[in-house]
């Protein structure tokens, strides 16, 4: 099996070495995460990998390809975290799609090609390994570091509400009305939102509210 791996990998990189870009997909399926069982480490050609890392030699290749020199794009496809890392600090984009369903192929060509602009948020917050969480035996939400979004204390690798478009966009003038509120009240919140980029954007604006 690792000889199969050792070829593909190699075969691919080949490819790479050819073109002017290279668009990578990569991530999980149904098979690999899901309720009722856990996520298993999967090794590839002797080197084990991060438990929420790409499985299999996706890494492995991503790695090969990488060092072809060659601009990536590298699109994602997987319902729960992935700790990219290495990816995030060596590819020139990455697209998160999760399971985009059957007409994600022309909604992801709609992107990479400009006719649409991305503008989704993270609905999760993604850690650089596994290591950054609490030991699995640990169900406290709160146990140091913390889990999720609401109580992860340490450096996330992409936080909840990340989220990148083609545009540069711009917040000012930001105001809240009243400042202060008791239960039940309603918040006004006004704010100045511009693009200050070269291409078209689209923007989601979001915000999220925390008792002190």
């Amino acid at each position: 099996e690792h000889v199969c791996m050792r070829a593909c990998v190699h075969a691919c990189m080949l490819m790479a070495c050819g073109v002017q870009l290279v668009i990578m997909v990569m991530g999980l399926s149904g098979h690999q995460e899901g309720e009722g069982h856990d996520r298993s480490k999967v090794n590839c050609v002797d080197v084990e990998m991060d438990v929420l890392g790409l499985p299999g030699c996706q890494e492995t290749l991503l790695k090969q390809v990488v060092a072809t020199g060659k601009p990536i794009v590298l699109i994602l496809m997987n319902g729960g975290p992935l700790s990219i890392s290495y990816a995030a600090a060596q590819v020139d984009a990455i697209l998160e799609v999760w399971y985009p369903g059957a007409l994600g192929g022309t909604a992801v060509a709609d992107v990479l090609f400009g006719k649409h602009a991305p503008m989704g948020r993270m609905p999760i917050t993604t850690v650089a390994s596994s290591g950054d969480l609490p030991n699995a035996t640990d169900y406290g939400m709160a146990t140091a570091p913390g889990r999720t979004y609401k109580y992860f204390t340490g450096e996330p690798l992409y936080p909840f509400g990340f989220g990148l478009t083609y545009g540069d966009i711009e917040y000012t003038a930001i105001q809240l009305a009243p400042t202060q509120i008791k239960p039940c009240d309603s918040v006004k919140v006004e704010v100045s939102i511009s693009n200050t980029g070269l291409h078209y954007a689209d923007e989601v604006s979001s915000g999220v509210a925390q008792q002190p």
